[in-house]
Parts: structure tokens; sequence; C-alpha cells
């Protein structure tokens, strides 16, 4: 079974933690900050890969099939952005996907030169 990654350590990704409980699925959380990941754990009792998802790309060669992004919304287009360009093909990007329309359409531009 793949593996997801869920980026982002906050009240959304504990909700999706919950999904993906559920659905016997293996996963990777990957947050920025340490406080941010020590009260995640705390609710989740689910380990935090720190530092973010450009740091944790440096160190994991291969992508993995999925991906669900919950950052903040100021976060959103980079870290999609930042996984489509490292192959992610199936990305739940959480809404409003990014603050500008200019951000969407690029995000949508490269998904599909991507074929993601």
């Amino acid at each position: 079974m793949e593996k997801v990654w869920l980026v982002g350590a906050g009240y959304m990704g504990t909700q999706y933690v919950k999904v993906l409980v559920g659905l016997k699925r293996q996963f990777t959380v990957i947050g920025r900050g340490k406080e941010t990941a020590d009260e995640f754990e705390k609710v989740t009792k689910i380990p935090v890969t720190t530092g973010g998802i450009s740091k944790y790309m440096e160190s994991n060669r291969y992508p993995p099939k999925f991906a669900i992004v919950a950052v903040d919304a100021q976060y959103l287009f980079e870290t999609a952005h930042s996984l489509l360009n490292y192959d992610i093909k199936a990305i739940l990007l959480e809404k409003p996907g990014s603050l500008t329309i200019k951000d969407i359409t690029e995000l949508h531009r490269l998904a599909s030169e991507k074929k993601a």
C-alpha cells in the first residue's frame, strides 16, 4: 500500500489523521515548527517530522504517490507547487488552494504539465 504524506500538523492535519487511520493507510506527517508538532503529537499520538516540506524532500529521494496539503492558507500554493515539482501526482489540496487567482492558475498549469 502506498504511503501518504500529510503536510501540515495543525487542526486540519489532526482531522486528516482520523481519516487516514480509519482507512488504515500508512502516512508520514510533515510539519514546520516544533510547537505545533508537539501539540499535534499530544492530540493524535502520531509523530511529526519537523523542518518543513522542502527540508523533508531533500532527504527523501522517492516521492509518494499521494500527498495531502493541510497547511495554513498563506502556504498552500508554495507547498502544492513544491510537491508538483517533486513529481507527486495525486495531491489533495485544502481550500482555498491559494490566496490569489494567479497562483491557482499557475497550479493548474503545472499540474497539467506534470500530468498530476
